[in-house]
């Protein structure tokens, strides 16, 4: 059982497009705090809190009013939440569809599937403004692996748990069989 395909990825995307909006749209909304333009222990918090119930969202950050990312936290190999990679802070972002989107729409925006800079999956941005009291506006953006978002609405996610253990189920039957071929070839020989 291989990953899917890029093509089967937005046909499944596609397929799904509205719900997806939906559901990125409530997470995003439902952990906006203005507490996240400034707090980085918020931020962690945040994405922690995000990837208990939705472990399809790969990364947290904010963007200051002119698109510059001033923070980023990433879900590392096995889950854990980890300070990004510090590629991206301090970027310039006013240049990223979802930006120009986001500032444009004044509210919570959801993109067009994209190859990730960050791992080069197929991936999904949400963003929204964020507005403190002084006035002073923010805009909170998550990016989510695509793959296992429609996995994870299909219910695909259990199978996925098991693949490694189907995958070592299937090479055992594949050699056993390799091995009656080769016992009866050498039968059949002598």
């Amino acid at each position: 059982m291989a990953d899917m395909s890029y093509l089967a990825v937005i046909e499944r995307y596609h397929e799904y497009r509205e719900p997806i909006r939906e559901l990125l749209a409530s997470i995003i909304t439902g952990i906006a705090e203005i507490s996240l333009l400034q707090d980085q222990e918020a931020q962690r918090k945040a994405l922690v809190s995000v990837r208990a119930r939705y472990p399809f969202v790969q990364i947290l950050y904010v963007l200051d009013e002119q698109g510059t990312q001033v923070s980023e936290f990433a879900a590392g190999e096995g889950g854990e939440v980890t300070t990004g990679h510090d590629v991206g802070r301090g970027r310039d972002r006013r240049h990223r569809p979802y930006y120009q989107q986001v500032v444009e729409a004044d509210g919570v925006i959801v993109t067009e599937p994209y190859l990730s800079s960050a791992d080069s999956t197929l991936c999904l941005s949400s963003a929204m403004p964020i507005v403190d009291a002084e006035g002073r506006r923010g805009y909170l953006v998550i990016d989510v692996n695509l793959e296992e978002l429609t996995g994870f609405l299909m219910g695909d996610t259990r199978r996925r748990r098991f693949e490694p253990v189907f995958k070592a189920i299937y090479t055992l039957i594949g050699l056993s069989l390799l091995g009656v071929v080769g016992l009866l070839m050498f039968n059949a020989l002598r």
